[in-house]
């Protein structure tokens, strides 16, 4: 398997999951909301997102060097995610005055050490 194949198809289907997650949480999603699209879409997302990650780290497993290979995948996960999540986070920062008072966590990228420290989400609205 070469690690750089696509199915476009599905990229097509995640790109639809995303819109209804959005669409849900800022639309005016009603009927999403009573067909349970929303969380049907956030599910999906994570499944065909798992489902492709899995299908670069099983063909990573045919390179002669597994731990560049590793690194490689790390860096190109992190050069994709980390710009927009700091950008997004940057933008709530200076919109939500009560998410300042977290920032820190958000900016560790730890929320979830908080959740667990606390055993409650961080207080934002």
């Amino acid at each position: 398997m070469h690690i750089r194949s696509r199915i476009a198809g599905l990229d097509g289907l995640r790109a639809i999951a995303v819109l209804a997650v959005i669409q849900q949480h800022f639309g005016s999603g009603v009927y999403l909301r009573i067909l349970g699209a929303g969380s049907f879409a956030v599910r999906l997302f994570f499944v065909l997102s798992g489902f492709l990650i899995t299908r670069i780290l099983l063909a990573a497993r045919e390179a002669p060097d597994l731990l560049t290979a590793w690194r490689a995948f790390v860096v190109r996960r992190t050069l994709r995610i980390f710009p927009a999540y700091y950008l997004i986070l940057g933008i709530m920062v200076l919109c939500t005055p009560s998410l300042r008072q977290h920032w820190g966590w958000y900016t560790l990228y730890a929320t979830n050490l908080y959740i667990g420290l606390r055993d409650a989400w961080p207080e934002v609205g």
